[in-house]
């Protein structure tokens, strides 16, 4: 792989992603860590949602993202009233291919505030979307104005062309890996229109280097078409890869902004949103906060089992500790739930309170 990443995958990165399986939901990591987390959108778009008691409530219909800041913003599901329910990313317990699920119950989200689907540009508005986050208790994201990139339909997203800062054709978007209960656009995946291989190879760009094109509804990359081709990709087969820590790093030194020539204070301000590297993983799990918490244990066990495994169980977090409760199957059924959540927070910070039918 490290040959795919034009030489930007480190020997201490590569090692890095043999344990990330382990440690892709843990509180207590840095955000690459999660990356074993992050779907592509067009396994989530027309899938079943469900909500906490694991009924389905409709399918997802589309995912709304802000390109500038690489914010999944909410999503919206529909059931058979040609009406759809925005709910804020944070409110999903887990978001997969195996699984998408909404921290809350039935009625609820149908009681939750809808826009008729012929109206798709009221979810593309934060006026339009700020019932929604009232009505589940958040707070709507900041996000820039339309007219320097607002907020974007992914779906719409999806086969958009891709151009140079010159106006080079590269390519289109092919799609958008996404952390939705984290809330994270993470790369665009885009099928380059030139290069060595362009039917086999994709390019990853991180959705804070590329702004939307005003003449066209194409998007345009801040750099040039060599620079594109010679950014990380990997193998359209392997889509595995993207999950790799090491990529994500690659990825993020690549788009870096630069510095331009004669130029070093680093005090000044960059022309576009700064790529941030992750932060060290220093961190501990009590700064995360309890949802992000639960939400990191219910993806993993849904990862690891393709399913929630009972609707009589309960999953508190407060303060890094996780609580199991109910009832389950049986005593391995026990043994993997507790085993997930020590993956998350550590077998030191789970309390197994689950009993057995």
């Amino acid at each position: 792989i490290s040959a795919m990443l034009g030489g930007l995958l480190p020997s201490d990165l590569v090692a890095q992603s043999e344990t990330s399986a382990t440690i892709a939901a843990s509180a207590g990591q840095s955000e690459t860590a999660r990356l074993g987390l992050i779907t592509r959108t067009t396994a989530l778009l027309g899938a079943k949602v469900r909500d906490r008691g694991d009924s389905t409530i409709g399918k997802l219909d589309d995912i709304i993202v802000c390109l500038p800041t690489g914010q999944v913003v909410a999503a919206l599901y529909s059931s058979s009233d040609n009406q759809m329910r925005p709910v804020p990313a944070r409110s999903f317990w887990t978001a997969t291919g195996n699984k998408i699920m909404v921290n809350t119950d039935r009625k609820k989200l149908k009681d939750a505030p809808s826009i008729a689907k012929r109206e798709l540009s009221r979810a593309l508005e934060p006026s339009g979307l700020q019932p929604a986050f009232d009505y589940f208790g958040q707070e709507l994201p900041d996000v820039p104005t339309t007219d320097s990139g607002g907020l974007r339909s992914a779906a719409a997203l999806i086969q958009q062309s891709l151009l140079s800062q010159s106006g080079q054709p590269l390519g289109h978007v092919e799609d958008l890996m996404v952390d939705v209960p984290v809330g994270q656009v993470v790369y665009l995946v885009i099928q380059p229109a030139g290069g060595a291989d362009p039917e086999t190879v994709r390019y990853l760009v991180p959705p804070q280097a590329v702004c939307a094109e005003t003449s066209s509804r194409g998007l345009v990359l801040q750099a040039d078409q060599a620079h594109f081709l010679a950014g990380p990709r990997f193998r359209k087969d392997y889509w595995v890869e993207t999950s790799l820590p090491g990529l994500r790093a690659a990825v993020l030194h690549h788009y870096r902004p630069q510095a331009a020539p004669g130029h070093s204070d680093r005090s000044r301000t960059p022309a576009r949103p700064r790529l941030e590297s992750p932060p060290p993983t220093s961190q501990v799990a009590s700064a995360k906060s309890d949802q992000e918490t639960t939400t990191a244990v219910v993806t993993e066990i849904v990862r690891n089992n393709s399913a929630f495994p009972t609707r009589e169980l309960k999953i508190a977090a407060s303060n890094g500790r996780v609580t199991l409760s109910g009832r389950v199957k049986n005593g391995r059924q026990t043994q993997q739930l507790v085993a997930a959540a020590a993956r998350v927070v550590g077998a030191e910070n789970v309390i197994n309170q689950l009993q057995t039918h």
